[in-house]
This record gives C-alpha cells, sequence and structure tokens, in this order.
C-alpha cells in the first residue's frame, strides 16, 4: 500500500516526539540531579556541556567560512571556567582577547585574521555563560537552590510558550529566525514563567508573590531572548539544528540556548537586589 507523503510527515512526527521523550526521561534526572548535588558533579555536567555546546559553535562558525581556532575557543572555555571560580574573570578576559589574536595572525588560513579572532573569543564568551550555573548553586538559599529556580522557571516559559503557541498562535514573533514562534506563545511564556517564579520564590524562598512575579517576567523575557539569539547562529549558518547529540532535541545548543541566558541574568539580578 502506498503512503502519502501526510502519512509520511506524521509518522516522522510521532517518532521525533517518542525521541524527545526518551532523551527527556534520562536527561531531565541528570540534569535535576546535577544541580541538587552540586559540587564536582555539577563542575562536570557544566564542563562537558560547555565542551560539546563549544564544538557545537566551532560548526556554525565554520559552515559560514570561519576559522576559529580550535585552541583558542576551548582554551578560552576552559580559561573563563578556572578564573571565574577564582573570581578573576577581569584578567581571564584579557588573556582570551589577546591569546585569540595572537593565534588568528599566527595560524591565518581563510577569511579575516580579526573576524577568526572574534569568532573564538565570542564563542568562548557565550559558552562559558553554563558557568553562571555553578555561581547560582553556590548563592546562600534558606531552601532548594536559584540553580534549579532558573532551570524551572526556564522550562516552565518553554512549555508555556509551545503549547499556548502550537494552539492559538497566529502573530509571528520573529518571522526571519524562527517562523514558528508566536506572540501569543511569547506572551503565554512569560506568563507562565511568572507563575513558576511565584509557586518556586515562595516555596524555596519565602518571597512575596510580587517579588516572585517580577523575576519570574525577567526570566521569561531571558529565556525567550536566548532562544531567539540561538536561532540566529543557526539561521545564519543555515542549519535546523546546531547538533544532534540529543535525539529529538538537536544540540547542546539548541537544548539549552536559553538558559546561557538565564542563568546570568538571575544571577546578577539576585545578586544587585536580593
Amino acid at each position: 500500500m502506498e503512503i502519502t507523503n501526510a502519512e509520511h510527515v506524521d509518522s516522522e512526527k510521532s517518532k521525533d516526539f517518542s525521541r524527545r521523550i526518551i532523551t527527556a526521561l534520562w536527561g531531565i534526572p541528570v540534569l535535576v540531579g546535577s544541580l541538587s548535588i552540586g559540587g564536582w558533579v555539577l563542575s562536570a555536567v557544566v564542563l562537558i556541556l560547555s565542551c560539546i555546546a563549544c564544538w557545537e559553535y566551532r560548526g556554525l562558525v565554520i559552515r559560514k567560512g570561519g576559522d576559529p581556532s580550535t585552541l583558542g575557543l576551548f582554551g578560552g572555555v576552559l580559561l573563563l571556567y578556572f578564573v571565574q571560580r577564582l573570581g578573576a574573570f577581569q584578567a581571564g578576559l584579557a588573556i582570551l582577547i589577546l591569546g585569540n589574536l595572537i593565534l588568528a595572525a599566527s595560524r591565518y588560513k581563510k577569511g579575516s585574521t580579526l573576524s577568526n579572532a572574534a569568532y573564538a573569543m565570542l564563542g568562548a564568551l557565550y559558552v562559558s555563560l553554563f558557568n553562571y550555573l555553578l555561581s547560582l548553586r553556590q548563592l546562600p538559599t534558606p531552601g532548594g537552590n536559584y540553580a534549579l529556580y532558573a532551570i524551572f522557571l526556564t522550562w516552565a516559559t518553554d512549555i508555556s510558550a509551545y503549547f499556548i503557541g502550537i494552539r492559538w498562535g497566529k502573530t509571528p514573533l520573529a518571522q526571519a529566525l524562527s517562523p514558528k514562534k508566536s506572540r501569543e506563545g511569547a506572551v503565554a511564556g512569560l506568563v507562565g514563567s511568572a507563575l513558576a517564579g511565584v509557586c518556586f520564590g515562595g516555596f524555596w524562598f519565602q518571597w512575596h508573590w510580587l517579588r516572585g512575579a517580577l523575576v519570574g517576567l525577567v526570566v521569561g523575557f531571558s529565556a525567550q531572548a536566548g532562544d531567539l539569539c540561538e536561532s540566529a547562529l543557526k539561521r545564519d549558518a543555515g542549519v535546523k539544528d546546531a547538533g544532534h547529540i540529543l535525539p529529538g532535541h538537536g544540540g547542546i545548543l539548541d537544548r539549552f540556548d536559553s538558559i546561557l541566558f538565564v542563568a546570568p541574568v538571575l544571577y546578577f539580578l539576585i545578586q544587585l537586589f536580593f
């Protein structure tokens, strides 16, 4: 019996959904468990995620015709990881800039020397935003921890935006970057994050509901901004996914694009105002 194109599409969607569920069944416990335990376990997970994300970013740049130094890119990520733990971020940033300029100039192959140095520096800085999960985990709290709070609010944003967008989304949010995202979904994401902010903020940190709602809105906005920025990188490189290591989800950058923005924003928000 001949299989129609519509049946084939439905079959592929079903397989993709099944792969997403299977990945979530092992991925969520690993992430939540490492964030709960903290210490060297979380440090190892952050380093692994950073290295994989670094490789995915490098692939995007190469598709654009760039040639960033692998040493400068991966070395920059490791450098920023250690200097941030030691509280010497400014010194590490200076070394990152000078080191990549030297590497780009000494190994000129294709593309602009300055562009290749900039690609490597931007990639190292972008991927190193994972480190703020460690910084959030180390902040003292009366209960729970801020790293889990960041993850749960990000998920609340994504889930709310996805399901409301699928059901009622009609107005494109950013057609050029991500055609499937809608303004209705974006608003739902903010509402979902605000509600989660109230629930978890009150339960863990004894926050007033208004504080939890405001933090949730900031997190929801940051999560969607991170998603759109990573979509811009993929669109610029002409690919659908940054990687394929997570079946049904794409790559590490595809799955953690939101948290890369949420973690530093929440960290500085807490440091400045709480």
